[in-house]
């Protein structure tokens, strides 16, 4: 697994990971973000299309985009076949 900065527009959620998010949860990790704190990386997998599944994540992706920041760091898993 290889840690790289990832565009968000690229990241997609696979079907069985679609609720929703707490958005006290998304309030806290924004505002650790604004302050510079660290957050940990999210974790997807990449596809051959470009654009990457993700695993876990979906709270620090909003926070990071209530932020107005664009990118996140991920840890990115091989290729995902089919």
């Amino acid at each position: 697994m290889k840690e790289i900065l990832l565009p968000i527009g690229l990241l997609r959620f696979s079907r069985k990971k679609r609720r929703g998010v707490s958005q006290r949860r998304v309030e806290e990790l924004r505002a650790k973000i604004e302050m510079g704190e660290d957050v940990m990386p999210i974790l997807a997998r990449a596809l051959h299309d470009g654009t990457y599944v993700v695993s876990d994540g979906r709270h620090r992706i909003q926070a990071h985009l209530e932020a107005g920041i664009t990118v996140i760091l991920a840890r990115v898993k091989d290729i995902l076949r089919g």
